[in-house]
């Protein structure tokens, strides 16, 4: 098994390919893809530190962006490059 990564940014997947996305290029995709319909939903609950979590949904929250939206567009990502 692999270690752990400390943060998104940086992460190398088995192809060694790193992870390093851009934010602007991010928003941008969840601003593309707020309408976007994806079929069903479903509902995701995972642990995170509460220090992350809180300066995750402030960041969110001040550039007018719902969190759900912008963890979608993380994970699109995600998938977009192989990871």
């Amino acid at each position: 098994m692999s270690k752990k990564p400390s943060s998104l940014s940086g992460i190398t997947n088995n192809k060694g390919h790193t992870y390093n996305p851009s934010l602007k290029n991010l928003i941008k995709d969840v601003e593309n893809n707020q309408q976007e319909s994806e079929g069903s939903l479903v509902r995701m609950n995972f642990e995170t530190p509460e220090d992350l979590r809180n300066a995750f949904k402030s960041k969110v929250a001040k550039q007018g962006k719902k969190v759900k939206d912008v963890l979608s567009a993380f994970m699109r990502e995600y998938i977009k490059n192989e990871y």
